[in-house]
Order: C-alpha cells, then sequence, then structure tokens
C-alpha cells in the first residue's frame, strides 16, 4: 500500500480526521515526507488540514462530519438529520457521549465537526478557545429536578441542568457525576435527596413513582461546529 493510500485509510478508519501529530506517529513517516504527502492529496481535493490550536493541524477527508450528540431524548431529531447530512453527500460518522463537557471538550480539540450539548457547556468552551460557533437551537425545556425540590442535589458538571437547579432552588449543594446513569444511581441509593436530569430519564423516574418538577427554561442543548464547516449548509 502507498503511503497515499494509508494515510487515505486511516482517515477513513478513524470517521473521516485526524491530528496530523497522530497520522504521523500512525504511518511513521518522516515529518517533511508526511507534510509533503498531505500537500500532494489536498491539491488532489482529497483532504483538508486545519488549524485547531496554537500549532495543531488537523486533517480531515474532504466532507467528513463527525457529528456528537449525549444520551438524550434527542435522538428521534438526531436520526433524520444525520440522514440527510449523509443524502447531502457528507461521510457522516455519529458519537453518543454521556456527558456535554467530554463532548464539547472534543469539539474544541478538532475530534468532532459538529456537537449537541448544553448551550452552557458551549458557551464556556467558546468564551476560552473561540473556535467554535453556535449556529441553531437543539431541544427546549426537557429537564427537570426529581425527588426532593432542595438539599443535596445531583448534576453533571457544568451543564444547562446544573445551572437550571441553581435557579430553581439558589441553598442546592450540587454534587457532581459523570452521567445520566450515575444520577439515577445515587437517587436510587438515596446518596442525594433529587437530581437534576433530562429526558427520557425524566418520564422514565416518574413512571416508577419518582415525583418529578419541570423546568421551564429555553434551550437545554445547541448546535455548535467547529470554525471552518460549512455552517450555512447544515443550517
Amino acid at each position: 500500500m502507498s503511503s497515499k493510500h494509508l494515510i487515505l485509510s486511516l482517515l477513513k478508519e478513524n470517521g473521516g480526521s485526524l491530528p496530523q501529530s497522530e497520522l504521523r506517529e500512525l504511518t511513521k513517516l518522516s515529518k517533511s515526507r508526511l507534510s509533503e504527502i498531505l500537500s500532494e492529496l489536498e491539491k488532489e481535493g482529497l483532504i483538508t488540514r486545519q488549524r485547531i490550536m496554537g500549532k495543531n493541524l488537523n486533517v480531515s477527508l474532504n466532507n467528513s462530519l463527525r457529528i456528537g450528540i449525549i444520551e438524550a431524548a434527542e435522538y428521534p431529531f438526531i436520526i433524520p438529520f444525520y440522514k440527510m447530512v449523509k443524502n447531502a453527500g457528507f461521510n457522516t460518522e455519529l458519537r453518543v457521549y454521556s456527558d456535554g463537557v467530554s463532548l464539547t471538550r472534543d469539539l474544541v480539540l478538532g475530534k468532532l465537526d459538529v456537537g449537541m450539548s448544553p448551550v452552557v457547556t458551549q458557551l464556556f468552551f467558546k468564551n476560552i478557545f473561540n473556535n467554535i460557533e453556535i449556529i441553531a437551537g437543539g431541544a427546549k425545556g426537557g429537564g427537570g429536578i426529581v425527588g426532593e425540590q432542595c438539599g443535596k442535589v445531583g448534576s453533571t458538571f457544568m451543564s444547562s441542568m446544573e445551572a437550571w437547579a441553581l435557579d430553581y432552588c439558589e441553598e442546592a449543594d450540587i454534587v457532581h457525576v459523570k452521567g445520566p446513569k450515575d444520577l439515577m444511581r445515587k437517587l436510587e441509593r438515596k446518596e442525594v435527596n433529587s437530581i437534576a436530569i433530562w429526558e427520557p430519564y425524566l418520564t422514565s423516574l416518574r413512571n416508577i413513582g419518582f415525583k418529578v418538577e419541570y423546568f421551564d427554561h429555553e434551550h437545554c442543548c445547541t448546535l455548535a461546529v467547529r470554525k471552518g464547516i460549512n455552517e450555512e449548509k447544515l443550517k
């Protein structure tokens, strides 16, 4: 296999995109030789290189699109979007995350092209790194408090749920956990008085007898893209 074909194969195997430094490790090519081949592939219109942070370069197959979403009720809405993007000619990959911080961090680092995650998280990362753009709203509402209103409240870190829980109950003692399954375990074991969680978990917990109070807020999650993505086409 030629070096060109090896690079293209590695990109396809890794969702259409890799940092140039990682490509160098995988191909065992010298820095100068790899740069030479990537320049040829760019001229042929097969790849695009883009600076993501500092001096780091990301190499992507043209028309590749890696979409990140959180385990949530957005599934029914994301799947048609995913299909439409694929039909528009993108080589598309869908990645599912348990928390918004990990998803948005990967978006900032160039490991994702598009992400649906909490607007609170996206605004935090955008203000620090300024290499992502929020282009559309996602689900509205869809979050709430399960259990007692105040006391120890379980929530995912730096999320819309945490912000809304503090707005709902200013004296809440927030206990951070990684994802929804951990939240439900803490509630069932009575390690917290309540949890701030989103659909479809709210309905599942209500159906087995837990008290649920819904938040009355706007967008929980929003759609962000890394800079360089064709925003208008995605919209």
